[in-house]
């Protein structure tokens, strides 16, 4: 199943911050590479412009979601809050489900896939719904953009099925 919003939204999000990358080149014509490169084994789908991290589709299973993290800059600069699951000195440490940038929502069958996290009461947990990364099905890099697609299950709290999902991200480095 398709979701074009989801396209939209996430599409929107990656080129705002990413243009940073392209802008300068852009102007002269040139076109960055955009690696998007799997790690199974981490849970993980690095994404690279012009050989530098951007991002990375995360995927660990102590998040309630599949998630961007960290955004970077152009320069470099995480724009993402590090806790909880790299705690710098001096964030705030509430709302734990607020970890880098992802799309979904608080009510979606009577189950609220938005604030669920490992910090939520056991009374709570039958109320909360999760987005299970399932596979990567295809990931391509070249030059000017990336893509990455992959599908996801969202369940309820007892691993009951709800729907299953592809997402497709698109990521251009070039404005």
């Amino acid at each position: 199943m398709r979701h074009p919003w989801l396209l939209l939204s996430m599409g929107l999000a990656l080129t705002w911050v990413g243009a940073q990358h392209a802008a300068p080149l852009h102007a002269q014509g040139l076109k960055l590479r955009v690696d998007v490169v799997p790690h199974e084994d981490q849970r993980r789908v690095d994404v690279l412009v012009d050989g530098k991290p951007f991002t990375a589709y995360i995927y660990p299973t102590t998040l309630k979601k599949p998630t961007l993290y960290p955004l970077r800059t152009a320069s470099g600069t995480v724009v993402t809050r590090g806790w909880p699951l790299e705690p710098r000195p001096g964030e705030r440490v509430d709302h734990p489900h607020h970890v880098g940038l992802w799309f979904t929502y608080s009510d979606v069958n009577g189950l609220d896939f938005w604030n669920n996290s490992e910090a939520i009461p056991a009374a709570r947990a039958p109320k909360m719904g999760t987005i299970l990364h399932r596979a990567v099905r295809h990931a391509e890099g070249g030059a000017g953009q990336g893509v990455l697609e992959v599908t996801a299950e969202w369940v309820d709290h007892e691993g009951q099925a709800l729907l299953r999902g592809s997402r497709h991200l698109r990521r251009s480095a070039n404005p």
